[in-house]
């Protein structure tokens, strides 16, 4: 039983840390980052094998939709939305996804924080900016796209 309550506490606390940096990044995101965000945060957590693959799909997918650039990644997103918010630049303060989305591509990353930050919460909050850039190009309402990354 203390093995299982071990890796619950641990889930849980990863789950945790990933969600609260992904709700920090804008309004648009806390439902995604409490929803679906905290299950995939679990997900990539535990099995690093999947983290990958789903890495790959999500920016593949976002690259298809014109989200990503061709060579972008969804973790490189994630990072630089983490590192904007913490200098207090969010989506809420944009008037449309695509100048947000500039800003980020803008911004000079600090390599040490990037390096000491998890792949889980890059992954995370670059799904969640994507989801929030799908929500926007198809004019659909917040959250109609959380459970396609399930």
């Amino acid at each position: 039983m203390g093995f299982w309550s071990s890796i619950g506490s641990a889930f849980s606390s990863a789950c945790s840390a990933v969600c609260g940096a992904v709700s920090s990044i804008g309004s648009a995101l806390s439902s995604f980052a409490s929803g679906v965000g905290s299950v995939i945060a679990g997900i990539v957590s535990a099995l690093s094998p999947v983290a990958e693959s789903l890495g790959k799909f999500v920016s593949a997918f976002l690259q298809g939709l014109g989200i990503l650039k061709p060579d972008e990644k969804a973790e490189d997103l994630g990072e630089r939305a983490l590192q904007a918010a913490e200098k207090g630049i969010t989506l809420d303060q944009f008037d449309n996804f695509d100048s947000y989305v500039d800003a980020l591509r803008n911004l000079e990353l600090d390599p040490d924080k990037a390096a000491n930050r998890s792949s889980a919460e890059k992954l995370v909050a670059g799904i969640g900016v994507g989801n929030v850039g799908l929500e926007r190009k198809f004019n659909a309402s917040p959250g109609s796209f959380d459970s396609l990354w399930l």
